[in-house]
């Protein structure tokens, strides 16, 4: 008799799980309070335009993770390029920054002091480029951040673009909220222009098809799905994998999040500019960015 499995959640998470379990063997039921799957990735239809939850986006390397190239086989997706841009001292400045895009869109005084720190940030006096330090203890957002982009690049950017989202001070923060946002290619190398980072993938219409496709992976597999309801029948279950809120999970710590508001704005006519995204860190804006749907949900 096959052994009997819960998950709670029907976001990308919960649905890989349940995926994942049911191809080993295990008997799954996914519980999820909404009225369909998708969680963060659920879409919503704004002016009759399919709209993510946000600038969702596949870095190249996640097809590495077996699930998700399984799932590319049978979801086509489109390479969009890069095209941010960072909204800095009345400046549009190429995102991610590079000291010589900083250095020419912030002057001669302010961008030699944001590429001069960078440069001899004490992250490239003491390791070479290709060296990793997952193992390594965390430093901490600030001092990890530092380390890599030197003070002034800390202090004009990423520290007041983290406070925005994080709501608290950057010097509380792990250094996992900087990892994927802080370059690891050496600065001689972005000067000399031969370090173009790759574009990401996006899946035609958005990820309302790619959180379809991940269901009905689970469907074929056996897995059974209870929407509109609270979780239950754990108690009887072998395992429960949980990928809800953590606070409905362990009521009791009181464990809280912050919230993100998105607001959805329909303009008719062709695009405001070729960008995707417009970061904009500074207290003066009372938004952290503004994406373009288009770049990240482009019809097939």
């Amino acid at each position: 008799m096959p052994r009997r499995a819960v998950v709670v959640g029907a976001g990308v998470a919960g649905l890989t799980a349940a995926w994942r379990l049911a191809q080993h063997g295990w008997q799954v039921q996914v519980q999820e309070a909404q009225a369909r799957a998708g969680g963060l990735l659920a879409p919503r239809q704004v002016d009759g335009v399919p709209c993510d939850l946000g600038a969702h986006r596949l870095h190249p390397a996640a097809l590495q993770v077996p699930a998700l190239a399984e799932l590319a086989r049978e979801l086509p997706l489109q390479t969009r390029p890069r095209k941010g841009r960072i909204v800095l001292r009345g400046q549009q400045l190429a995102y991610p920054p590079t000291p010589w895009g900083l250095a020419r869109g912030l002057g001669p005084v302010d961008g030699a002091r944001f590429a001069l720190g960078f440069a001899l940030a004490p992250r490239w006096r003491t390791q070479g480029a290709g060296h990793t330090d997952d193992n390594q203890a965390d430093v901490g957002f600030a001092a990890f951040v530092r380390a890599r982009v030197g003070e002034a690049a800390y202090r004009g950017f990423y520290a007041p673009y983290a406070a925005k989202v994080w709501g608290i001070d950057p010097e509380g923060l792990s250094q996992t909220c900087a990892k994927q946002r802080v370059s690891m290619t050496a600065p001689w190398r972005l000067m000399g222009g031969g370090s173009a980072r790759p574009g990401f993938l996006v899946p035609a219409g958005g990820f309302g098809p790619f959180v379809d496709t991940l269901q009905r992976q689970c469907e074929r597999a056996g897995v059974g799905f209870a929407f509109g309801a609270e979780a239950q029948g754990a108690q009887s279950a072998e395992a429960v994998v949980h990928s809800g809120h953590l606070g409905d999970h362990a009521p009791e710590l009181g464990l809280d999040h912050r919230g993100l508001h998105l607001v959805w704005l329909s303009v008719r006519g062709a695009p405001l500019a070729d960008v995707d995204t417009w970061y904009c860190p500074e207290a003066a804006f009372a938004f952290g960015r503004v994406t373009q749907v288009g770049h990240f949900a482009e019809r097939a």
